[in-house]
């Protein structure tokens, strides 16, 4: 793949430009185009910050690679290769004319098939790759496949859940839930755990400079009764992939897969607790249950991990 044309996305910000939109209603099936990303050392910077993650990064004190990006770093290009799109929802005052209702990130899953490099052009095919109901909630999904001297070197997918009017759900057709996460067995050994404090200031720096949304309105939050805005989906899914990252090293970095479901809102303010297990062998793969918690005990995220084996 050589898209040496191909525009070149903000690699740890949202776009700089952009509409505010519904997923269900403004996302469709079908490609959405070739982009590339490149990743600086400052973005590394940036995100092992907001993920309280080491710096200089690597997946574990015992990795042989040096000068990679985290693999939860895809997440913005994977958002702005919706461009014009910048954000899902109305921003503060704004009146939707849509009959919507609450909706946000239900699933993020990522395949590495490779290292991450820096200062380096990453080809990006990106496409949404699927749109649905199930039990009364509208579901697109869409993500990118990202390519270095045309070999696949990760592939990061989201669904998007929305509350849409039961005339827009009878066009779509109904699916299956996907596959739950394995459960724990008595050869199962928990580690762990990450500990993680959620921070105001954490939300705010993935946000970037100058948002105002549902996940930065502090009186808006409280003015609602929340005990802070919403705590993007992203900082569990980075905490968990920092969790296999550090366990595992370089074998999680070239050959795994992290795919999470998110079960309980997380607050600005909230500690997160991330913990793996293994479960079992299928498929010369390893496969692992993984999960976070809120300082309640409360599951936040939880999902199948997974490592190729020889």
């Amino acid at each position: 793949m050589n898209n040496s044309n191909s525009q070149v996305l903000p690699a740890t910000f949202k776009l700089k430009d952009g509409d505010n939109a519904n997923a269900f209603y403004d996302i469709h099936p079908g490609s959405l185009g070739q982009y590339q990303v490149m990743f600086t050392l400052d973005d590394v910077q940036r995100w092992t910050g907001i993920y309280e993650d080491n710096f200089p990064w690597k997946p574990n004190q015992n990795s042989q690679l040096t000068d990679v990006a985290p693999p939860s770093i895809f997440y913005y290009p994977s958002m702005n290769i919706l461009e014009p799109i910048r954000y899902f929802g109305e921003k503060p005052g704004e009146e939707s004319p849509r009959e919507t209702g609450p909706g946000g990130l239900a699933r993020m899953w990522m395949e590495l098939h490779g290292p991450i490099p820096l200062n380096k052009p990453i080809e990006i095919d990106a496409q949404v790759t699927d749109k649905y109901q199930r039990r009364g909630i509208g579901y697109t999904e869409w993500g990118l496949d990202a390519f270095v001297d045309g070999e696949l070197i990760h592939r990061h997918r989201k669904a998007w859940a929305t509350t849409v009017s039961q005339d827009e759900l009878e066009k779509w057709p109904e699916k299956l839930s996907s596959q739950r996460p394995p459960e724990l067995n008595d050869e199962s050994k928990i580690f762990g755990p990450i500990n993680y404090h959620t921070s105001q200031e954490h939300v705010d720096d993935l946000e970037g400079p100058g948002e105002i949304n549902n996940h930065t309105d502090v009186e808006a939050a409280l003015a609602n009764g929340d005990p802070g805005p919403r705590a993007q989906g992203a900082l569990a899914f980075g905490l968990l992939s920092r969790l296999m990252c550090e366990q595992f090293g370089d074998d999680f970095y070239h050959s795994g897969t992290l795919d999470i479901k998110f079960v309980n809102t997380v607050f600005a303010g909230d500690q997160q607790s991330a913990n793996g297990a293994f479960v079992h062998k299928e498929n010369n793969r390893d496969i692992y249950r993984v999960w976070s918690e809120n300082q309640s005990n409360a599951l936040t995220a939880i999902g199948t991990a997974s490592i190729k084996t020889d």
